[in-house]
């Protein structure tokens, strides 16, 4: 391989990083967004269901107990939504380290590809952890908790209803 060729493909190389390290970046920053906005959102709904028991239940709190089912739905749609987004940039970071794979060559001098070194550590993290919790899917928890908060609301508004 001649300069020329091996310098484009180390740029090709220098490239694909930045742009990996760009959506890695994007992929955290939208876990960091759902976490941030379950504990705003539970946090509201935990005030506003103190508020609507506070002198007993009565037909007045039944907005109150309807805004608690709204943040409850609000916070399991933006949680799937930026657990989607999270996917959306992990799919583009499997891409971009299968390209860089490929610029790298696969000589008998070459280091372990990228995708088997994530198959290794996947495989030692699930070795090292119980298969329901490696299995059970954080996203399905994180909507299940915006679900009981919408539930707790719909509750309210029955009792408030009585």
């Amino acid at each position: 391989m001649n300069d020329v060729d091996h310098q484009s493909r180390t740029d090709a190389v220098n490239d694909l990083w930045h742009y990996y390290e760009e959506n890695a970046t994007q992929a955290r920053q939208h876990e960091n967004l759902r976490a941030t906005a379950s504990s705003v959102l539970v946090g509201f709904a935990a005030a506003l269901v103190g508020l609507v028991g506070v002198d007993g239940m009565a037909e007045d709190d039944i907005p109150a107990a309807v805004l608690v089912i709204g943040i409850g739905v609000l916070g399991a749609l933006l949680s799937l939504k930026h657990y989607e987004r999270n996917r959306m940039h992990s799919a583009i970071l499997k891409v971009a380290r299968s390209q860089i794979d490929r610029l790298r060559g696969r000589g008998s001098k070459a280091p372990e590809s990228l995708s088997n070194v994530r198959k290794t550590g996947v495989s030692e993290h699930e070795s090292q952890h119980s298969r329901i919790l490696v299995w059970m899917p954080a996203h399905s928890l994180w909507a299940a908790l915006h679900l009981f908060v919408a539930g707790v609301g719909v509750l309210l508004v029955v009792l408030a209803a009585n």
